[in-house]
Parts: structure tokens; sequence; C-alpha cells
């Protein structure tokens, strides 16, 4: 299965989505193109990349990076807090 995106008649290979930028229906994503250095990589709008697949994917990938920044922000509070109790214990 290739999975592309089409400027005019031209069609090139997506590697992977490496961002994303702007807001439906406006969005546009960064794309890492299959056999091209990073230096490549171009911003395409929406319509243009036809690869549900890979879209899938970053998608889950930005979530699944949003769900573990979040675990981390409350793991790191409750060190913190656990610190601050510890510190309290010490000084009296």
């Amino acid at each position: 299965m290739s999975e592309s995106a089409s400027s005019s008649d031209d069609e090139y290979e997506v590697e992977r989505i490496v961002e994303h930028r702007g807001q439906p229906p406006h969005t546009q994503y960064l794309i890492k193109w299959e056999g091209y250095p990073d230096e490549d990589n171009t911003w395409q709008n929406e319509e243009d990349v036809l690869a549900p697949a890979i879209l899938q994917e970053y998608w889950e990938r930005v979530k699944a990076g949003k769900e573990a920044n979040k675990a981390n922000r409350k793991n790191h509070h409750n060190d913190t807090k656990e610190e601050t109790k510890n510190s309290k214990k010490r000084s009296k």
C-alpha cells in the first residue's frame, strides 16, 4: 500500500508526519517524504495528504504523548508535594 500526498499531478510517498499546525479546516502537516532527507520535509494541506493510515498513526502518537505528559506532570506534582511534607517534618 502506497500512501502519498498530491501536488498537481505529482505524487510522493509519505514516510511519516512530523508535526501539524493550524486548526480544521486549515490543518497542515509537516511531511517526511520516503527516500528524501529531513531538509526536504514540506508543509502540506490536510486535503492533499492521501495517507489515512499515517494520519491515524500520527494522531495516536500525539494523543499518547499528551497523556504521557499529563501523567508526568501529575507525578512531578505528587513528588513535589511529598518533598515539601518531608521538609516540614525535618524542620520540626
